[in-house]
């Protein structure tokens, strides 16, 4: 499954507004939606405000992008990956944690299990 960037405005809009599904852990927030395209459509909101350096900010980037590669979904989804407060201290160690923890909550999450179980 190729990963695409979402681009548009209307395309992060259609995500908020059409989630099924929404992951929070402690400041980091993720949402979900289904598309027809086969693709994973992903975009991000790392705001300067919460997480001051750019290293920081391309390390989660990076790390969000390779646990999207490892999922094998059997649809096409779209994935808008937000800061949604300040970071006091950044650990590379704890957001791949952050990380994994999306990644199981995405595999196990009621609407895609359910598809999967369909499939099989």
């Amino acid at each position: 499954m190729d990963l695409k960037p979402l681009k548009k405005e209307e395309e992060f809009t259609f995500v908020f507004k059409n989630k099924i599904e929404s992951i929070n852990i402690s400041s980091y927030k993720a949402m979900l939606t289904w598309n027809d395209s086969g693709n994973i459509n992903y975009g991000f909101i790392l705001p300067k405000k919460y997480l001051k350096l750019a290293v920081n900010r391309n390390y989660i980037r990076r790390l969000v992008k390779q646990t999207l590669r490892e999922l094998d979904p059997v649809k096409g989804f779209n994935f808008v990956f937000m800061i949604r407060s300040k970071v006091a201290s950044f650990e590379k160690r704890r957001s791949k944690k952050k990380c994994r923890r999306i990644k199981n909550k995405v595999r196990i999450s009621p609407a895609i299990s359910k598809i999967k179980l369909l499939k099989k």
